[in-house]
């Protein structure tokens, strides 16, 4: 057989093989997810919203998972916190997940993520333990026997909360007065502004006892100047902050205990 012949069926093998390795290496495309998923919070307290969270409060949420796919054989869905340092979204170290037990307790979450058992609706809770302005990402996940199947799903999740201390004295000598005290802290990192906005002036007064004070800024306190304290807590703590040309924003915090102390 000619050489050239020889070089020809050569490199149509070589051809043939190329073809059939690059085939091989092109990677299958994702697999379109069948399922998806609403978030919203499901405050049953009517004192308690997105707008005066405290650190350590339990927020509410509820899950609505929906699967276009009916086969459920051993099929899961896991809710995966997205760690993010600047964003607060440290498991255990900025927040807790807690979901609801058999008995409607509160049973705390050990891993940074939530499992479903099922479609349908299902209530966890995000408790904050640091102040700070919150901005979650959490990616729900299909599995099968454990297995990822199909693509992620994006959820955002934003809250603020914030932290009072309050100072209480009652001063009876050599005449009857009292003060109260109120620290706010809104968090330590730049993007933590919530309750400390650049441009913006503020308004602060408390429902205590029936009746309504004026409060005073001083420093890191919120000063209030009352004739005695005898009931420890503040019925309500109001907030007013106002930007030029815009309506004013008003927060309220309920019923807040403190204790006293007697000079």
């Amino acid at each position: 057989m000619p050489m050239k012949k020889y070089a020809f069926l050569a490199g149509l093998a070589i051809a043939f093989i190329a073809c059939n390795k690059s085939d091989d290496d092109v990677p299958a495309p994702p697999k379109e997810s069948s399922f998806s998923a609403s978030i919203k919070e499901v405050f049953t307290d009517p004192h308690k919203d997105l707008k005066n969270l405290l650190v350590n409060d339990y927020i509410p949420y509820e899950i609505t998972i929906e699967d276009s796919n009916s086969d459920t054989e051993g099929v899961s869905y896991s809710l995966i916190s997205k760690r993010d340092e600047e964003k607060h979204q440290v498991f255990n170290r900025d927040f807790e997940l807690y979901t609801d037990n058999e008995k409607g307790e509160k049973q705390k979450v050990t891993t940074d993520y939530i499992s479903f058992s099922s479609k349908g609706k299902h209530k966890f809770y995000i408790k904050p333990i640091v102040p700070g302005t919150f901005q979650h990402t959490y990616l729900l996940q299909r599995q099968i026997n454990g297995k990822p199947e199909g693509q992620e799903q994006a959820y955002r999740i934003n809250f603020n909360a914030v932290k009072i201390t309050i100072t209480a004295t009652n001063k009876l000598w050599p005449s009857i007065s009292a003060k109260i005290k109120i620290k706010i802290e809104d968090g330590i990192n730049v993007k933590d502004r919530y309750l400390s906005p650049e441009g913006a002036t503020q308004t602060y007064s408390i429902l205590y006892d029936g009746k309504t004070y004026q409060g005073e800024k001083q420093g890191e306190t919120i000063d209030f100047s009352l004739s005695i304290i005898i009931i420890e807590t503040i019925n309500e703590f109001h907030i007013i902050q106002q930007y030029p040309n815009q309506e004013p924003y008003e927060i309220v915090y309920y019923n807040i205990n403190f204790k006293t102390i007697k000079k």
